[in-house]
Parts: C-alpha cells; structure tokens; sequence
C-alpha cells in the first residue's frame, strides 16, 4: 500500500508540474518583458561536491566549495576577479567549455554530463560553477536576469552581485536585479547549488544592453618546427620562439600592427592613442629600449619596413600612406584621398595595400605613380611580401576566407585556400617556404606557399590581428639551456601533426567527413584504418584527445548552408542509433551540436515534428535567423488551442536537434493526455508565422 500511494503522489506531481511549469514560462515572459537572450555561451563549467543536503542549505553555509575541493588552491574571489582558461584544474577535475540551452528544467544537468563533468546524471548536493567574459562596448547600467534549480549565486568583476540560498524549480528567469558593466572586459561567474532532482540555470541581461563574449582559451603551440614570430592580440604583442611566448615590451597595450627590420635589430609598431592621433614606435628584437618614433596626428593603421631604402610607410585614418626615414624623420605623403587603407606592404619599388572594401592594389614608387588593382573581391584583406609573390587573405563570410597569391606586378591572381575562419592576417617564411595567418577562432595556421597542407600551429588566442615572421627575433627573456627532452611517439590520432591530440584534430577529421569533396584516399584521417573516412574515425579521434576538453563551441556564429546542416544532422543521427555512451562517441556529440549551436541560420523557418505519426511525444524543430521572442500554437482540426508552449526570447540557431527542438507531450493545457487525430502547430518569430500539420495515433 506505501509503494501504491507513493507512485500516486508522482504521478500527481507529474500531471499536475506539465502544465504549472508551461504556466511559470508564460508568468516570466510577462514579468520581464525587457529580459534579453539567455547566455548559452560558451562558458567554462566545473562541478565540484558540496555537503549533503546541498542547493540552499550549501548556499547559505558560506562554505567556499571551490576551495575546498582545490585545498585552497582556488578560490571563488580568485576566478571572480581573474577569471579561468579552459583545462584550468580544481582538484582532480578541469574547467570545461560546455554550452548552456536557453530552454528546459534540466539544462545545466544535461549540458554537464555531456561534456564529459559528470559520468552519471546524478548531480545532487554539488554546485556546478559557470565563468565567462563580457565585452561590453561601453559603461551600461542594466538589469540582469536570474532563473535557477535550486540555489544560485552570481559574482561580477570579483563582487557578489545576488545570492538567493533557495531550493526551487526553474525553466526561465526568475529574478531581476541592476548591474553596472564596466567598458571591457567583465569577468561573470555564476553558482548553481543543486539539493536533488533537475538542475537549471538561466542568466542573461536587458534586451538593450549590448556585449560579446569572449572564451579564455589557453594558448597551444604545436610541436612542429616553426620560425620565430611576433603577434598582435588585443593590442598586446606577443614574441614566439621555440615553445616559449612571451609578452613583448609589458607596458605595450594599444598596439594595431607591427613590422620587424631584419637589417636594423628593429621592431616597430602602431599605437592608436586617441580617436584621431596615434604613434609609431621601436623597440630591439629583445623587447629593450622602447622608443616612440614618431607622434601623428591620425591614427597609424598598418605600418611596412623598406629594408632596402631604410624608411617607414604606414597607411592612416585619414585615407594616406605615408612614409618616413627609420628615425621618425622627414615624413612626406606618398598617396591620399583613399577610401580607408588597412593594410601595406613594400616590395621591389612598388607599395602595395588593402582597402576596407576588399580591393588590393599598388603603385610603383619611381614611375607615374599609377594606382593598379590586383584584387577586387572580398573584404578585411591583408598583406604580406615573400619569394617574388604578393600574399592576401579575404574575408569572404563571417566564418570563411581565402588565401590568395600574385605576382608582384599583379599579374596572376591565385586563390590557394579556402579555410572555415575568417584570415585576419598573413605572413611568409620564405626560409621554410611556408605561409602563416591567423585567423577568427583565435589560431595561426601554416601552409606550403601553394596552400597545401594546413596545419595549426598556435590556438587560443583572444583577438589576433597582425602576424611577422623573422628568424632573427629572440625571446624577451630567453630561458636557459636545457637538455632536449626525449622524443615521444607520434599518435596517429594526432591528424594535424601539431604534437598533441585535441579538438582541433577532430575539426580536421569532421571537415574532411562532411566536405563537399571528401579525399577518395584518406590517408591519415583514416585512423581506425579500414580505408574509408566514416565517423567512427572522428569518434577515434575524439575518444584520443589527451585533455579532458570535450567539444570547444566557436566564438562566433557561423552561417552554415543547408546541406552542411543535413550533413551534420546526419552525422549526429548516425551516432545515436549506436546507443553508444563511450567518452568518443559522447564527446563527437557535443563538438557536433556546439556546430549547430553557434550556427546562424538564412531564415526563420518552422520544419517539419518528429516523429510524426506518434504516441504519444513529438519535437518541434525550428530555426531561427535573429533573436526573438519565440511561441508555438498547437490546434485541433477546429481550430481549437490545444497547448501554447511559450519558449521565451532565444537567440539566432538551429533548434533541430532533440536538446533544442521544442517539445510536446502529446498534453493539453490542463495536463490530459490529447485524442488521436489531425493537429496543427503554428510557429510565431521573428515576425514569422508558419503553420503544419502532424499526427497522432495511439
């Protein structure tokens, strides 16, 4: 008798939450109606063990529990205030890039056990941590948006900004409070205590608060040789030789683009000092004896070095290129009235530069100084000057580009690669007979000068800009000698051949798999060696990966065409009908859905439910091309309003999947299961309205 009045009482609770928990959805649409997207990230997520019972009681207990797992090692104020890298450790467990659904009462509990932090579903008495930054464009005073299961805490640029010791459900916000971000980078780290059952989380801000984010991922250099090489990364520059990266020249942090001066032991660079006026400086190769060359009254853009007449050209903000001797002096004005040049190069008499609209073109310096095209295709183009050839990259989407090659007389044009990120800058090593760019995921890449063989050789960047090559630079402060370390095998999983197994292995598995092309001879992709690239290859990889990263979503919002959807969608199906719960097949899931999570699509479009006919749940797959408010209508063949499934304000994507498609348990409003028959269900978005039809047969 106890057994039957406990399954009573769920079964109660269970018809009686469907429709409260749809009625609480509706409730916090109309309560915060300012509310904006939700963050789906991606955050860095770890999950550490609080007392039992947690969720309010841990909450309250104003115990650390970051610090107890790490033995103080790592506190809450340290990653509040500094925030976290991915791989970071806490104890025997890693800082994980995981993406949070905008939508359901179980998504943080969801989103952990598929990024490898939880090998259960049971996550009672822990509290999952969630740090991410915001670049926010200005200061903003706004409002913040909180929705937890069960207790939550939330800390901004090292302050607890909200703390509610509470056990609760939750499928929306639930709570506002103000906020005040600060221009820049804000550091936001979130707790959710859990007690027992689902665990939800949902954070986000006003609808007219405006930020990005921007994901702490460490740097990673592969092992491969490379030449030495400065970068610019959010107006840091950086030196790389060997392994070993190193700030250069500290109190630099302004820095647009550098050039290096073999000849003279020189690096200079461009500092924007205001909205109008800005410097050229040098420094040794070192990092020593910085000096500002040059004060100007616009700001210098892109700076080149003519070794073989020792002077200086940049392009400015008033449409010029200039130039002057190394020391700063005699500055005279070689072309103006330009629509914005970005980038330059000199070579061989001629001066070549980029256009904010695409174009590439040059002038020679002796003759009758007449302009000439070499390009006029693509737009965010760089430059650079190796082996007789000019180099360009494009931007030719936000998350695509080519690498492009002339003669230096424009004579030529090639298109050598076509890549899946924006090409943000180039550069040749005319020694090892090798480009390198960077590109819009935080990379540098290599190639042969012909574009083949494209290899990663640094990730983790924040914002790169411009790259230089030259095997004269040193390291600021060099280390000393050391004994070579013994060489270790290569893996075979190690398809990109950088010297270690991580995702970017598996995007060059996953690219070449769902390619228009794929290679009739796999050759090293084929690491489960049966001849064929098939997605148990991508699972091998994946399942090899030397870190505990399990899927690193892009930073950006890629547009995908339909039939690399189709493809990916294809692929995740395929993995599903294993029933495989294996780390590779799980963590092959995750990198494939964070694709379709950051994905943009062409256009709102409410797609067809699957399964269809069916008993007695469906999903609802939709895609959505801007952030809206987002509402489902289900009718009856009378037109009747069967259920309202409110799913609030989402962000741009493809919610196809069964983790983002919109879900319907064959219930009415008032919990009770539907006849069969005819059904229709009509999308409302993005001020779209769609109608189809569906199925059910019991």
């Amino acid at each position: 008798m106890k057994r039957f009045w406990t399954f009573f009482l769920i079964a109660l609770t269970l018809n009686y939450w469907l429709p409260v928990a749809e009625a609480q959805d509706l409730a916090a649409a109309n309560k915060f109606p300012a509310a904006g997207p939700k963050i789906e990230g991606p955050w860095l997520w770890i999950i550490v063990p609080t007392e039992s019972p947690g969720g309010g009681l841990a909450a309250a207990s104003g115990i650390d529990w970051l610090a107890s797992a790490s033995g103080g090692s790592v506190t809450e104020q340290q990653i509040a205030t500094n925030g976290v890298t991915a791989r970071s450790a806490v104890g025997d467990r890693d800082w994980t890039l995981g993406t949070l659904a905008p939508t359901g009462g179980n998504n943080i509990r969801h989103m952990v056990k598929a990024i490898g932090l939880a090998n259960d579903f049971n996550i009672d008495d822990h509290v999952v941590y969630g740090s991410i930054i915001l670049d926010s464009p200005q200061q903003q005073n706004t409002t913040m948006y909180v929705g937890s299961d069960d207790a939550v805490k939330v800390w901004l640029n090292g302050v607890m900004i909200h703390n509610n010791p509470i056990d609760r459900g939750a499928t929306d916000y639930q709570e506002s409070f103000p906020v005040t971000l600060k221009k820049g980078k804000n550091i936001l780290l979130v707790a959710v205590y859990e007690r027992t059952g689902s665990t939800s989380g949902f954070f986000g801000f006003a609808d007219a608060a405006a930020y990005s984010l921007i994901v702490p991922l460490p740097v990673h250099i592969g092992a491969a040789q490379r030449p030495p090489m400065y970068w610019v990364d959010a107006g840091v520059i950086y030196a790389l030789v060997g392994e070993d990266v190193q700030k250069f020249a500290p109190d630099v942090n302004n820095a647009l683009s550098i050039a290096v001066d073999a000849n003279g032991n020189k690096i200079y660079w461009t500092e924007g000092t205001g909205e109008s006026v800005g410097t050229i400086n040098s420094a040794n190769l070192d990092g020593s004896g910085v000096t500002r060359v040059i004060s100007i009254p616009a700001v210098p853009i892109s700076i080149a070095v003519d070794t073989a007449e020792s002077k200086l050209y940049w392009t400015n903000s008033r449409g010029r290129i200039q130039r002057a001797n190394l020391d700063g002096s005699n500055v005279q004005n070689v072309v103006t009235d330009l629509p914005f040049p970005v980038d330059i190069a000199v070579a061989d008499g001629n001066v070549y530069w980029s256009r904010l609209d695409g174009r590439v073109q040059f002038m020679n310096l002796k003759g009758q100084k007449v302009i000439r095209d070499i390009s006029t295709d693509g737009f965010r183009c760089t430059l650079a000057i190796g082996g007789g050839k000019v180099y360009w990259t494009e931007a030719t989407g936000d998350s695509s580009g080519t690498i492009n090659s002339a003669n230096l007389d424009g004579t030529g044009s090639t298109e050598l690669a076509s890549i899946l990120a924006a090409p943000l800058s180039v550069a040749v090593d005319t020694a090892g007979s090798k480009l390198y760019w960077m590109n819009s995921r935080g990379r540098i890449q290599r190639a042969n000068l012909d574009g083949s063989n494209i290899r990663n050789v640094v990730d983790g960047l924040g914002q790169p800009f411009k790259i230089v090559i030259s095997n004269s630079i040193t390291t600021p402060a060099s280390p000393p000698a050391t004994t070579p370390k013994p060489t270790t095998p290569v893996s075979k999983y190690d398809v990109n051949g950088d010297g270690t197994v991580d995702i970017m292995d598996v995007e060059v598995v996953f690219t070449a798999l769902c390619s228009g092309n794929p290679p009739a001879t796999p050759g090293e992709l084929d690491v489960t060696d049966d001849g064929q690239l098939t997605i148990q290859d991508l699972v091998a990889v994946s399942q090899n990966i030397e870190t505990s990263e399990a899927a690193a979503a892009p930073a950006f919002r890629m547009k995908l065409t339909g039939t690399q959807i189709a493809r990916i969608q294809e692929q995740i199906d395929l993995l599903r009908a294993m029933n495989d719960r294996s780390l590779g097949v799980q963590r092959t899931l995750a990198y494939l859905h964070s694709l379709l999570t950051g994905a943009r699509p062409e256009k709102t479009q409410l797609l067809a439910n699957y399964p269809n006919p069916f008993n007695p749940e469906t999903w609802i797959p939709y895609e959505l091309a801007t952030d809206t408010n987002v509402q489902i209508t289900i009718y009856n063949t009378q037109g009747v309003v069967v259920r309202t499934l409110q799913l609030g304000h989402q962000a741009a994507g493809y919610y196809t999947s069964r983790d983002r498609a919109a879900y319907w348990d064959g219930r009415n409003v008032l919990g009770e299961p539907v006849a069969s028959g005819i059904y229709f269900y009509q999308l409302r978005a993005d001020n779209v309205s769609a109608l189809r039809k569906m199925l059910i047969l019991k």
